[in-house]
């Protein structure tokens, strides 16, 4: 894959797994009787630890061929461990993998107003691929979040598990093609079933 295509490829799957994300505090999801954080505060956790471990600007305080460290916003750190596999194409579609654990301590940062610190409980390990039907130039999108950290926010604490599935396919039911997303599981004790659809579009789309 070109390398300018592998970047554009990349930049689609990070912004759509936190496209996907972000649209937790305004689609369907069901309550439960008693939880630590609110939607819009476990929506807000994700959307910050993002940001905080994303930032290409940062100068990482270690680096090696699978990992690095970085300083979050409001102090501690983050170690991400993992990998980037542009894959050949086999049968007409070519897959970028990638598949990083992120391990945060002492973490702090803000998101969507609200600020947290978190730790790794394990951690979050965050797993996307992009496909490629070369001969269609169409984009498939499969992905995971999974794991659980330990968070503090304005004097409450606990611990969030999640468990994300991406799912993104062209949709070609109107009268222009299109691209349909749905990010579904469970996110800090909350059911949900997101619609990303109105929210991204494939490189190009």
């Amino acid at each position: 894959m070109p390398v300018s295509a592998r970047a554009g490829v990349t930049s689609f799957a990070i912004t759509l797994s936190l496209c996907a994300i972000a649209l937790g505090a305004c689609t369907d999801s069901t309550e439960p009787e008693s939880s630590p954080l609110a939607l819009a505060e476990a929506t807000a956790l994700l959307v910050g630890l993002r940001a905080a471990t994303s930032d290409t600007t940062f100068i990482p305080i270690f680096f090696s061929a699978d990992s690095i460290i970085v300083r979050c916003p409001l102090g501690g750190q983050a170690r991400l461990i993992g990998s980037i596999d542009d894959r050949p194409p086999v049968n007409d579609t070519a897959r970028l993998v990638v598949d990083f654990d992120i391990a945060p301590a002492g973490c702090g940062f803000t998101g969507l107003g609200f600020q947290f610190t978190v730790d790794a409980n394990p951690g979050i390990r965050d797993v996307t691929t992009t496909s490629i039907v070369t001969t269609t130039l169409q984009f498939l999108v499969d992905g995971s979040t999974t794991g659980a950290l330990d968070w503090e926010l304005a004097g409450r604490t606990g611990t969030c598990e999640i468990d994300l599935t991406l799912t993104g396919r062209p949709d070609f039911s109107g009268t222009e093609p299109g691209f349909s997303a749905r990010y579904a599981g469970t996110m800090c004790g909350y059911e949900v079933d997101l619609d990303a659809s109105e929210f991204i579009s494939p490189p190009g789309g």
